[in-house]
């Protein structure tokens, strides 16, 4: 028996209306959640873009221009300090040392202007002598008046010659009567009349310079925390001594407290931006950046070089000292060359006449000082032996 199988029109119906409707949610998906997801993508994109792209790029800009600014004031604080030095103190006993020296160049310039040949006050007969024990010369530019330190009078007004202007000290060491008698030994025992008083005040003066200006350096040094000003002038000075080492300081142009401020800014500027990311691209370009330029500032120099000590300051020093040895030397040695050649002359007198004698004759001796150059040069070769501190 064969069956015939149709579909009825009621199930032919419910499989059209299965299939419209499956339709439909495919259409409605397509237009709705498709375009969501196209948004969705979008936005991702850009997030992308935005924090691993423009935001390390702003980054990158940010640190060039810190780099660059860090750079310059490295390079302004390492060469406008003294002598062209940076503006810190790199070693504090030359840093106090060299405002000692200063302060004896002081001295040296106070003293040389008090024997200059046209303007000095002191006894002529004490200015050659008191010029070599301190090695002492008068300093074209420098104002004696402007360096008075814990005293009333200038070294100038308490060292002033008192003596009788035609008074020979060679003529009185030798004749005591016809050198001016006990009149002219009541001056010479006034402490600014004889060598040893003009001396003492001399070493006095010498302490109270030097005192002076290592308190100055210190208080300016400590005040900045290590740094120093920047001065005007050549290289923070304005005049130098006779032996090139600066007298005088210029004036103060930008104070060591900014300075100190600055440099300390520029170590806390690489951990400051460091701390500002908010990425781990940031974090990880910044660390990165940060050593790299902190080792591109070692760069220049080799490590060897960099830890190479640097000798020409302490050979400086030792020449300077060397040289003020000599120069005390000299007053030692010329005074043991000091000789007299005295000429003894004398007049017979006349005959007399019947009531009476005649007149005596008249007796004088002429001494003149001179420096047996034998024995000065003996001397002066046994000073330069012992001063050679090499």
């Amino acid at each position: 028996m064969i069956y015939s199988c149709k579909s009825s029109p009621v199930s032919y119906g419910m499989n059209n209306s299965w299939k419209k409707t499956l339709a439909s949610f495919i259409i409605i998906g397509f237009l709705v959640f498709l375009p969501i997801q196209a948004v969705n993508s979008a936005g991702a994109v850009v997030y992308v873009l935005k924090e691993f792209g423009l935001d390390l790029v702003a980054r990158v800009i940010a640190r060039t221009f810190l780099s660059t600014m860090t750079n310059a004031m490295s390079k302004f604080i390492g060469e406008n300090g003294r002598d062209g030095l940076p503006n810190f103190v790199q070693d504090w006993r030359y840093f106090l040392e060299d405002a000692q020296y200063r302060g004896e160049d002081i001295t040296r310039a106070i003293i040389g202007d008090a024997i200059d040949i046209s303007s000095g006050t002191v006894c002529q007969y004490l200015r050659g002598s008191l010029g070599s024990a301190f090695g002492a010369g008068k300093v074209p530019g420098f104002s004696p008046f402007n360096n008075r330190v814990d005293s009333l009078q200038y070294y100038k007004l308490r060292n002033r010659c008192t003596l009788p202007a035609n008074f020979n000290v060679g003529l009185f060491r030798n004749d005591f009567s016809a050198g001016g008698g006990w009149a002219a030994w009541d001056k010479l025992i006034q402490p600014q009349n004889n060598f040893f008083g003009v001396y003492a005040d001399s070493l006095d003066e010498v302490e109270r310079q030097r005192s002076f200006e290592e308190s100055r350096d210190r208080s300016e040094a400590e005040a900045g925390s290590g740094f120093t000003s920047k001065m005007s002038g050549d290289d923070g000075c304005l005049i130098r001594g006779g032996n090139s080492s600066c007298l005088v300081l210029g004036s103060v142009l930008t104070p060591a407290k900014i300075l100190e401020a600055t440099g300390s800014q520029l170590n806390t500027s690489e951990f400051d931006f460091i701390t500002g990311c908010d990425e781990l691209s940031e974090c990880i370009y910044n660390v990165l950046s940060s050593l790299t330029d902190r080792l591109s500032s070692f760069i220049d120099a080799k490590v060897g070089e960099a830890f190479e000590a640097d000798t020409s300051r302490g050979d400086a020093l030792m020449e300077k000292a060397r040289q003020d040895c000599i120069k005390a030397g000299e007053n030692t040695c010329t005074e043991k060359a000091k000789k007299l050649d005295c000429d003894a002359s004398a007049t017979g007198g006349d005959g007399g006449n019947v009531d009476g004698g005649g007149g005596g004759g008249d007796s004088s001796i002429d001494c003149i000082e001179r420096i047996d150059s034998g024995i000065f040069n003996t001397c002066m070769a046994e000073v330069n032996n012992n001063c050679d501190i090499r």
